[in-house]
């Protein structure tokens, strides 16, 4: 009888053993319905249960088999409990697509995976996708990740991939172009990759890119060099650094200490010629040079700023709900083309910068919010239109929340959902399913 209390010590982990074991196969929270308040309470009363019953019956082996009997049958109900919702997961859960990396030249696809179902979400297995043909291959395991080997994510593609598992400190660089593995990188080799990228151009056509939150650009005399270490907030066709706080003008190729200029809580868009700025409600053209400020024309029925243009043109949101193209210098007003059913949209900016064609053409992401109350993404819809001077060229649209993987040629888009990698053309109503999740 006195082994008694040790004896229920010992019974209640020999019987979490199988329900631990069932845990694993969940995701991290664990299935809610274990942690009942009734599975609580009968694990306390087959406690004392079975420790009143072993300390009844004398003898060592006679009281642990009591112990054993009683508390096997008030685990019964908890295995039982457990058992379901791991048949219920597996049975149910789907697999979505979690986060997809688009290699440079846009051949291959790094997906990462995530199975989901009423209990939370769970890792599944990254894959590589082979977007010529549509095959795909698993890679590591559902403790594996994709993630960029340097720099933020371009607009293009990824150069390098790295593969890492969750936890670990080692990894393994894979070539975004052919998905082969790599001994190693430097960071030179990422600098020449992107060079070729018109992300950011100067007038001379030099180009710069960020990696990470530094401005790196084609020197003049050859190589690269840094412009700025702060680059984390562009604004139109530059950026605002924060220490020192300042502003970078790439049509210029010039900074400029925000101390000296006579901006005083302004929002800034720089762009070729006057910076566009606007306090309050009212938009004005700054020179930088001359530290001075003239009229900005034609904002009268513009809602918000979306993008400015390389020429210096501004696409605005009318306060009627479509886009206007604006140059603030005359005043001129047009509207901009738009695919069927979104003549009342607005933009949505996924990068951190401008989105072109590997050419250099802009792609602008056209949001259309159907204004039903459901919280869901089925309430948008989307469509990608490409810039030729002052034609537009639209994509087919899509339903809910589309994410912009990169612009593969300069006649497509690659494109996803949570369930499948989509090929978009410009000038076509044809969408093309890549790959579907499995």
């Amino acid at each position: 009888g006195a082994l008694s209390l040790p004896a229920v010590a010992a019974l209640a982990l020999l019987l979490a053993l199988p329900a631990i074991g069932l845990w694993m196969l969940f995701p991290s929270d664990g299935p809610a319905a274990w942690w009942r308040w009734e599975s609580r309470a009968l694990w306390v009363t087959g406690a004392v249960v079975a420790a009143w019953v072993a300390f009844r019956r004398r003898g060592f082996l006679r009281a642990g088999r009591a112990c054993l009997a009683v508390g096997a049958v008030c685990a019964m109900p908890y295995w039982a409990d457990a058992a379901h919702d791991a048949w219920s997961w597996h049975r149910h859960s789907i697999v979505e697509v979690h986060e997809v990396l688009l290699g440079e030249g846009g051949s291959y696809a790094f997906v990462n995976r995530v199975r989901t179902g009423a209990g939370g979400s769970s890792p599944a297995a990254p894959v590589i996708v082979d977007l010529r043909t549509g095959s795909a291959r698993e890679i590591g395991s559902k403790f594996d990740r994709f993630g960029p080997a340097l720099g933020g994510p371009p607009p293009f593609g990824y150069v390098f991939v790295r593969l890492y598992r969750v936890g670990a400190s080692d990894s393994t660089v894979l070539d975004g172009r052919t998905a082969e593995q790599r001994a190693g990188i430097t960071a030179e080799e990422v600098d020449s990759a992107y060079s070729a990228r018109p992300v950011w151009r100067f007038p001379d056509g030099r180009t710069a890119w960020l990696r990470g939150g530094t401005l790196v650009a084609e020197a003049i005399g050859g190589g690269f060099e840094v412009l700025l270490k702060d680059a984390w907030s562009p604004c139109g066709l530059g950026f605002e650094s924060y220490t020192p706080r300042g502003f970078y003008d790439l049509s210029r190729e010039r900074s400029y200490a925000a101390r000296d200029l006579a901006l005083r809580g302004d929002r800034v868009w720089i762009r070729p010629g006057a910076w566009l700025t606007r306090k309050k409600l009212d938009y004005r053209l700054f020179s930088p040079d001359a530290n001075t400020f003239a009229p900005a024309l034609g904002f009268t029925d513009a809602a918000d700023v979306s993008a400015i243009l390389d020429d210096g043109r501004v696409i605005a949101s009318s306060r009627g709900g479509g886009l206007v193209l604006i140059t603030p210098e005359t005043g001129e007003v047009s509207p901009v083309a738009t695919p069927p059913g979104f003549e009342k949209c607005g933009l949505w900016e996924q990068f951190r910068g401008p989105i072109r064609t590997p050419g250099g053409k802009r792609v602008l992401q056209l949001l259309r919010d159907d204004g039903t109350s459901q919280l869901t993404e089925e309430r948008y819809a989307c469509a990608f239109v490409r810039q030729d001077g002052d034609r537009f060229l639209p994509t087919a649209s899509m339903r809910g929340l589309v994410t912009l993987l990169g612009c593969s040629t300069e006649d497509e888009v690659i494109v996803r959902d949570d369930r499948a990698i989509y090929r978009l053309r410009f000038g076509s109503d044809a969408r093309e399913e890549i790959w579907r999740v499995r």
